[in-house]
C-alpha cells in the first residue's frame, strides 16, 4: 500500500499531493513508533524513514565537516558559512 502511495506521489494528477501526505504520514508514524521501542539505532539506516534521512545527514556532515557528527559542533559552523 505505501509503494503505491509513494507511486502516486511521484507521479502527476490530482491525487499526487494527497498519497504524498498519506505517505509522509504513515513513515512519520513508524518513525515515532520506532523511536518509542528504543529502535531508533537499529533503523539509522533505513532510506524511508525520516530518522534514517537524519542519520544520513548527520553522516554526510561528519564526512564533509571533521566532526564528531555531533550536531552542536555542526551547527555553529553551518551558521557561520551562511
Amino acid at each position: 500500500m505505501l509503494t503505491r502511495w509513494i507511486a502516486q506521489a511521484e507521479g502527476s494528477g490530482p491525487q499526487r499531493r494527497e498519497a504524498r501526505d498519506r505517505a509522509l504520514d504513515v513513515l512519520d508514524h513508524a518513525d515515532r513508533l520506532a523511536a518509542a521501542a528504543r529502535l531508533s539505532p537499529l533503523i539509522g539506516t533505513d532510506r524511508l524513514l525520516p530518522s534514517g534521512y537524519q542519520a544520513r545527514l548527520r553522516h554526510l556532515a561528519t564526512a564533509l565537516d571533521g566532526t564528531s557528527g555531533h550536531p552542536a559542533k555542526i551547527q555553529p559552523r553551518t551558521r557561520d558559512r551562511g
